[in-house]
């Protein structure tokens, strides 16, 4: 819990990566590089796809499960994705997050500005 927490802070015990679910306590940690967690990011959009009927979250969850399919056919074949199988997967990744920001603000410049909460 918290104490445990503020122990690894203190002492800096903390090293190589920390992957978790993006609360923001976590991040407090300095001595470790930060991930998060690709099942949280699945559960989210997952929700954000079936409450909100947002597709631009079902296409990030589709291409999240194909990242994850092609990392472990290349994981049975090498020790670790090749800079161009790194390179290609960044490719797709932000192809597919500039294609969703598009549509976004397509979105958002059609709706009607009320309220205080504007945008998707």
């Amino acid at each position: 819990g918290q104490e445990a927490s503020a122990r690894h802070r203190a002492t800096g015990d903390l090293q190589g990566y920390a992957i978790h679910d993006g609360w923001a306590s976590y991040f407090k940690f300095e001595t470790c590089l930060h991930a998060l967690c690709n099942a949280h990011h699945l559960r989210e959009l997952r929700f954000i796809f079936e409450q909100y009927q947002q597709t631009w979250a079902s296409d990030m969850f589709s291409l999240l499960l194909d990242i994850k399919k092609d990392i472990e056919a290349i994981s049975s074949e090498q020790t670790s994705p090749s800079l161009s199988d790194c390179s290609t997967m960044k490719s797709n990744m932000i192809n597919s997050c500039e294609k969703d920001l598009k549509l976004i603000r397509y979105l958002n410049s059609r709706r009607p500005k009320t309220g205080s909460h504007e945008t998707i």
